[in-house]
């Protein structure tokens, strides 16, 4: 009876556990409802741990009614509250929303993906474009392929969801900027926006995993002090370790999913077989070298 109350609690925590890292790994980042702050600066955004934004427009600060969010949101905002708007939105592509990402998390995250409602007054801009810059508001920026067509409505304009995670250029970056630019208006009627929604990858920390064994001679004795060397995979530089008086040696913390080469040397010993290539898939603990004298 322990032991199948073990094996169940056991298969808990390893379920636990996938499901955190999985919800780890894919999140709103940053979340805009809109429906508090009297200007760009004072609204306050929900915002994942690490990460900062801050809204700004070309145009006053403007609200107007807003909407909750529809199935296609990232997060569901359930007030209608407030929407920002720009009171004219008249031009191609001189009028926009920003919204300015960074944050010491930032640059963990990747695959970038964007969600908003927009609307337009009869003689209010008709297309919305999105354009991103990797490397901040001051930076160079660049339209995305998509457009949104406004309707008159919240509901019915369409698409909401941007995908941007093809957009390596974003990936990691310590500053993002994204803009939200109006064009096709048929006067100078109004563009507004809602529940704008950043969604980004935060890929899983890697696994790590041990190396260890023994350095003998041929009689089975330990050698002191024998240099291992540990090369390959993701390492930015070799691992180097020595053997202890018996002969033993660990490598810890290794990323596991990787393959690497270890090597033994001494000037004292030669060994036949001085390397190995390990595809280190979880611990390995018979990484053993002989030497022949």
């Amino acid at each position: 009876m322990k032991k199948t109350i073990k094996t169940l609690f056991t298969l808990f925590i390893m379920a636990a556990s996938g499901f955190f890292l999985n919800a780890q790994a894919q999140s709103t980042i940053v979340n805009y409802d809109f429906n508090s702050g009297a200007s760009y600066a004072a609204l306050t955004p929900t915002l994942s741990i690490g990460v900062t934004a801050t809204a700004s427009s070309t145009e006053a600060f403007t609200t107007f009614g807003g909407i909750a969010t529809d199935a296609s949101a990232f997060t569901t905002n359930a007030t209608a509250g407030n929407a920002v708007a720009m009171a004219n939105s008249s031009g191609t592509n001189t009028r926009y929303f920003q919204f300015d990402l960074g944050g010491a998390n930032l640059p963990s995250y990747k695959s970038y993906k964007l969600y908003f409602q927009a609307q337009r007054s009869g003689t209010g801009a008709q297309v919305v474009t999105v354009a991103y810059s990797s490397t901040g508001c001051a930076g160079a920026f660049t339209n995305f392929g998509t457009t949104m067509s406004v309707a008159t409505t919240f509901a019915t304009s369409t698409p909401e969801v941007f995908d941007l995670s093809g957009i390596t250029a974003l990936d990691n970056q310590a500053n993002v900027c994204f803009r939200l630019l109006a064009s096709g208006a048929s006067g100078t009627g109004t563009l507004r926006i809602d529940n704008f929604q950043v969604q980004a990858v935060l890929p899983p920390l890697a696994a790590e995993g041990v190396i260890s064994g023994r350095v003998t001679d041929v009689n089975g004795n330990g050698l002191a002090k024998v240099r291992l060397t540990l090369s390959g995979g993701e390492l930015s530089q070799p691992i180097v370790v020595r053997t202890n008086a018996f002969g033993y040696y660990t490598l810890p913390e290794v990323e596991v999913g990787a393959t690497y080469t270890l090597t033994a040397s001494d000037k004292r010993y030669t060994f036949a077989n001085p390397s190995r290539v390990i595809n280190l898939q979880e611990n390995v603990s018979d990484a053993d070298f002989v030497s022949e004298n």
